[in-house]
């Protein structure tokens, strides 16, 4: 990518960003537009997408909220581009019939919710929550 095409994106995406998914190898591995000059093995890094601007109770703004895809690691990078594999894990829960030993833990953690009145909520309306070719990529 040129550098004017990458200050353009820049503009559209902040300045976190460090390219696009150019490619989806699979279900958990794609291929972003940046190299070696930017991203190294290990790096950890997100697709995200700017979704609303956010704004102070007073109506001051507070930035564009962006909405993490996925969070990604780079696994190989060449000179002009970088495979990336998820770095997200699921923990399922295990069969009670498939347990080993009764001290195989078949429960899953989950997060706790908060006390807070129902109408006070005001979800975001994320518009696309799939992970797509053309898609922004930053640090994590």
């Amino acid at each position: 990518m040129n550098i004017e095409k990458f200050k353009e994106q820049q503009k559209l995406y902040g300045d976190a960003y460090i390219g696009n998914v150019i490619r989806i190898l699979s279900k958990t591995r794609l291929i972003i537009n940046a190299g070696k000059s930017v991203v190294n093995t290990g790096d950890r890094l997100c697709v995200y997408f700017p979704e609303a601007e956010l704004n102070d109770l007073d109506g001051t703004s507070l930035g564009i909220y962006e909405h993490i895809k996925g969070k990604i690691t780079v696994i190989d990078a060449t000179d002009n581009y970088a495979v990336c594999e998820s770095s997200e894990t699921k923990t399922k829960k295990q069969s009670p019939l498939f347990a080993i030993s009764p001290l195989v833990n078949t429960t899953v953690e989950v997060i706790a919710p908060l006390n807070i009145d129902d109408s006070s909520i005001d979800a975001l309306k994320i518009k696309n929550k799939a992970i797509e070719v053309g898609d922004p990529v930053k640090f994590a």
